[in-house]
Order: C-alpha cells, then sequence, then structure tokens
C-alpha cells in the first residue's frame, strides 16, 4: 500500500505511448483503484 499523499502516475504502455494521470490522491483507509485502457 502506498503511503498517504498526491502522487503523479505514469503509464508506459508496450508500444511506446503513455498516459499521465495528475494528482491521485491516496489517503489513509482509502481503497482505491484506477482503469486504465490501452487501445492499439
Amino acid at each position: 500500500m502506498l503511503p498517504s499523499s498526491i502522487y503523479r502516475l505514469i503509464v508506459m504502455y508496450p508500444d511506446g505511448k503513455e498516459q499521465i494521470i495528475e494528482n491521485y490522491a491516496v489517503w489513509p483507509g482509502s481503497n482505491r483503484s484506477r482503469n486504465l485502457i490501452y487501445i492499439q
């Protein structure tokens, strides 16, 4: 589990494309998930 904070997530796909998610907050006791879509 990640420590509580605000994160910047960078997802790299096999074809070299990337997706950046800014200001992703994780707080104590939170149960967050993120669905990422990869369209080739």
